[in-house]
């Protein structure tokens, strides 16, 4: 007599989630050339040892003491222009031809004057960029002839003139409609809300290390239009028609206003200049005499790079 056992087929175990990711690099040169630096498949890439520029800048701390008094007084800080290197291996496995012009198609995204970005990624998605001026190869000889080899490594030195990091632009609108009554029928619509009541509301948050100076962009049609936080506000008081475009930076390096592309800053009325401090929402100070929009757009800026 046979015997036969059935019995359930094994199951393999779930592979274990992997905790460590990368991060991701990249280059954009100022003539718009893209550059995967971290995928060695791509045949330019970071080795890894000894990148810079990654962390906190260098800064100078300002301080005065007194004969009258221990120790000194803080009186601030000035952050200097940001030191950037990378190791960079440069190769290709098909032929002198293909390492030639990624050698030079490279170095044509690198020259001097000219600036280009450095982004990173991180794996929860954040992403920071760095505004880069080439200003060293590392190498004034070769030991070996690259072409023959395909292989060549630098030592890139660049400099960011502007040492911060920055985030992607964060952006709001708010549209100013045509007043409408709350009970008036409307399809599919149990109460109409103004937008006016959102401009009263407004709201940003800065989650940078810094301040952010924000952006206006104004669309017609309006008559007059205030922008501004928390009670700081620049005033437009020339009417703008459906097609018009109003754009007001606030940034302390340029302040100033274009109309279509038009400078227009002297036509600004009252301007106090605000920017919205680091790690802090503000209300906005929004009033709109017309039917059209304002938006606002700020850049965080960071010290580091995630």
């Amino acid at each position: 007599m046979t015997n036969i056992a059935f019995a359930d087929l094994p199951v393999a175990p779930t592979p274990p989630v992997v905790p460590w990711h990368r991060s991701v690099m990249s280059w954009t040169g100022w003539d718009g050339s893209e550059w995967d630096l971290t995928r060695p498949s791509s045949g330019v890439f970071l080795t890894g040892k000894g990148v810079e520029g990654l962390g906190m800048p260098d800064h100078q701390a300002w301080t005065s003491q007194s004969p009258a008094i221990h120790g000194q007084y803080y009186r601030g800080f000035l952050v200097e222009p940001r030191q950037v290197f990378w190791p960079i291996y440069l190769y290709s496995d098909v032929s002198t031809e293909e390492w030639l012009e990624r050698d030079r198609a490279f170095w044509r995204s690198l020259q001097p004057g000219k600036h280009g970005t450095w982004t990173v990624s991180t794996p929860t998605g954040g992403k920071r960029s760095l505004s880069c001026r080439f200003v060293d190869d590392g190498r004034h000889s070769f030991q070996w002839d690259p072409m023959h080899r395909g292989w060549a490594s630098y030592g890139v030195t660049l400099v960011a003139d502007d040492p911060f990091w920055t985030g992607e632009p964060v952006r709001r609108t708010w549209a100013q409609s045509e007043a409408v009554d709350a009970f008036t029928p409307v399809p599919d619509v149990v109460l109409n809300v103004s937008s006016a009541s959102q401009l009263s509301t407004a709201a940003m948050t800065n989650e940078g290390d810094l301040e952010a100076w924000p952006v206006w962009t104004v669309k017609g049609p309006v008559t007059s239009v205030t922008v501004g936080v928390d009670g700081r506000t620049v005033q437009w008081n020339v009417a703008l028609s459906a097609s018009d475009t109003l754009v007001i930076d606030t940034d302390p390096t340029i302040q100033s206003a274009w109309l279509n592309g038009v400078d227009v800053t002297s036509q600004l009325g009252s301007a106090d200049f605000a920017p919205i401090p680091a790690g802090h929402e503000l209300p906005l100070s929004l009033t709109m005499a017309g039917t059209g929009s304002v938006e606002a757009t700020i850049t965080p800026r960071y010290f580091r790079a995630w």
